[in-house]
């Protein structure tokens, strides 16, 4: 067994996770490019050291702050996160409790009101209320500006006293139920955002509150960053680790300062972190940009407090809300596709749309494999091996639309046409392409060739909406946006099939697939099936 010192010999491993620490250069350099400043292998005065786990996969931790605390620190937190949201929910149930409460005995005293009546009516409000807190992002509510806060309890309250008096208008309830009604919806505007401060004055010291966040971070931002979060544990947040290229400091207020952005993603994962803080206020928005783009898109949860432009690309545009770090500003973007909820929502959409359709559309499905194969030689079905989700390989299946020897005919075609082999190169796909059948160039325009591709989506290989799934070929094509092609499953349609599909360029096509994956919800599903409709009759951009 190794001792318990805490400074770290050069080799060392741990005799229960079988883990090596090894010492580790630290880059450190002025601010010019990201990538540049950690290849360029300067190493600072402060030590580091490399955990290289079975997979190689590495993560670095400072030699001020014992690796193994921090490790410790972080587990422990993560292990809790739940009851961040468990106690805001214990507060506005109290809250509703104090407000029913406190309105039956005014009723008991004014009115004759049945105990069972009153039930009816109250939990005719506390659905409604948690309902609204939950999909408005009150839940968990951390980093949440005070005013804001109170202005979207109000909000809600509001939306739902106000269904519940429209319900009672129907039911013809005497006019002194409008009375309590009223003065239920003043008390709910004390006791929520009351009972909200008095439970995270509660919470604030204890062990398990807070997301524990990681802090991409530079000199005095990153430390104003840091003290304002440990200042003010209410906001939920619990900040440490900081990844900082340019500092030579060993630790930012007893936080282990660790490599650049590059290690985000890795630390994220070795430390299972879903949220993260870029506070990079001198660099610019393209470097931000890159940051948040390559070594922070793997987290669920990123807030920025450096001024960048809201326009800035890669961004998402639909899924951003404003934060508080306790005076601090800031701007947090969210992968929505990240998180376990919305995938499994996307996923029962497209298991219940694909149940349904195929049912439906059997008939015509078995109309169309009988046209192909009488008019022409060869299978019904064409399978194709395209690039899903993680990279995995599948057969992403069509009704053939072209003839079995269309290798070879296109071989020659590209031969004696030079623009169409330029056309092909860039985009892989022919205007005219002398392949296709005669009935193949009607199932595309109408696009009845992808109906055997809601197997796919049944067996989970694809989706009803999401980037369009690419070839082999096409992955060095995608170059940085393969990265987030790959996070979700292809879709038998997608924002670029609705925007144009052939008579967009390459460029287009990856932008359309960027903005899809940062910006997703069910509603832009929803839009994206209903404008598929008018696509498939009006046959506009297919070919």
């Amino acid at each position: 067994m190794h001792s318990a010192s805490p400074k770290l010999q050069r080799f060392r491993t741990n005799p229960r996770s079988g883990e090596t620490w090894q010492k580790s250069p630290f880059v450190s350099s002025n601010v010019a490019d990201v990538d540049s400043m950690e290849d360029s292998g300067a190493v600072a005065p402060a030590e580091h050291f490399r955990l290289d786990h079975g997979e190689g996969e590495p993560a670095l931790l400072a030699d001020a702050v014992s690796p193994h605390k921090v490790l410790a620190t972080v587990r422990e937190t993560s292990t809790f996160w739940r009851l961040v949201t468990l106690p805001m929910f214990v507060g506005d149930m109290l809250a509703m409790a104090t407000t029913c409460s406190l309105t039956y005995l005014m009723a008991s005293m004014f009115l004759h009101v049945h105990a069972h009546d009153f039930l009816v009516v109250s939990f005719s409000l506390v659905v409604p209320v948690i309902a609204g807190n939950l999909l408005i992002g009150l839940y968990p509510g951390v980093a949440l500006n005070p005013v804001v806060e109170f202005r979207q309890l109000s909000c809600v309250t509001t939306i739902a006293f106000l269904g519940t008096a429209s319900l009672a208008c129907l039911s013809r309830v005497e006019r002194g139920w409008y009375m309590l009604l009223g003065t239920a919806w003043l008390m709910q505007f004390i006791f929520a955002p009351l009972l909200r401060s008095a439970v995270r004055s509660f919470c604030r010291g204890k062990r398990w509150w807070g997301y524990p966040v990681m802090v991409f971070g530079a000199g005095r931002a990153a430390s104003l960053v840091v003290y304002n979060l440990l200042k003010h544990p209410e906001y939920g947040l619990r900040p440490v680790i900081v990844l900082d290229p340019t500092t030579q400091l060993q630790s930012v207020l007893g936080l282990p300062v660790v490599g650049g952005p590059r290690l985000g993603t890795a630390v994220a994962k070795r430390l299972r972190i879903r949220h993260a803080i870029i506070a990079l206020p001198d660099w610019s928005t393209e470097q931000v940009t890159h940051v948040l783009e390559r070594y922070a898109g793997g987290i669920r949860h990123v807030m920025i407090t450096s001024a960048i432009s809201p326009f800035a690309p890669g961004l998402p545009i639909l899924w951003r809300d404003t934060r508080d770090f306790a005076g601090i500003a800031g701007v947090e973007v969210r992968n929505r596709l990240l998180s376990s909820m919305p995938r499994l929502t996307k996923r029962t959409i497209d298991l219940a749309i694909a149940t349904g359709c195929g049912i439906c559309l059997f008939p015509l499905m078995c109309v169309v494999g009988v046209l192909v194969k009488i008019s022409s030689a060869g299978p019904v079905l064409f399978g194709s091996v395209r690039v899903g989700v993680k990279g995995q390989r599948f057969q992403a299946w069509k009704y053939r639309t072209m003839v079995c020897n269309g290798d070879e005919i296109l071989s020659e075609y590209l031969k004696r046409n030079e623009h169409a082999r330029e056309t092909w190169e860039q985009d892989h796909k022919l205007k005219d392409d002398p392949r296709v059948t005669p009935i193949g160039a009607f199932l595309r325009k109408t696009s009845l060739d992808e109906l055997p591709q809601l197997w796919n989506v049944l067996v989970g290989q694809m989706s009803l909406v999401g980037p369009r799934p690419i070839l082999e070929d096409e992955i060095e094509k995608y170059g940085r946006c393969y990265s987030i092609y790959k996070s979700v499953r292809p879709g038998i349609s997608g924002l670029w099939q609705v925007s144009g599909r052939s008579n967009t360029d390459y460029e287009q096509r990856l932008h359309y697939v960027e903005y899809y994956i940062r910006n997703w919800s069910p509603w832009l599903d929803m839009h994206i099936l209903a404008r598929t409709l008018a696509i498939v009759v009006t046959g506009r951009g297919a070919y």
